[in-house]
């Protein structure tokens, strides 16, 4: 997945961010590409399994949140959070 972020962004991500950052946006990379790069729909949840924290508890959400935030505001993510019933 590395070749296909720019050298620049990926220096960037490795020098500044964490491993936990890192893993979101290459994971949500993979999920954009595999949908023929259109846009796509995840849980926090899934992005919890993903990178490895526990996905059975709410209280850890604030750490995705973040993190997608972060990615946003470097430009390398648009999302839109919404509540599901």
């Amino acid at each position: 997945m590395a070749d296909l972020i720019p050298y620049p962004t990926l220096k960037l991500m490795t020098d500044t961010l964490s491993e936990n950052c890192i893993n979101v946006y290459v994971y949500l990379l993979s999920l954009y590409y595999g949908n023929g790069c259109n846009p796509v729909q995840f849980t926090l949840e899934q992005v919890k399994k993903n990178i490895g924290i526990c996905a059975t508890t709410r209280s850890n959400d604030d750490i995705i949140t973040n993190i997608l935030l972060v990615l946003e505001k470097l430009g390398l993510i648009e999302y839109h959070l919404t509540a599901k019933k």
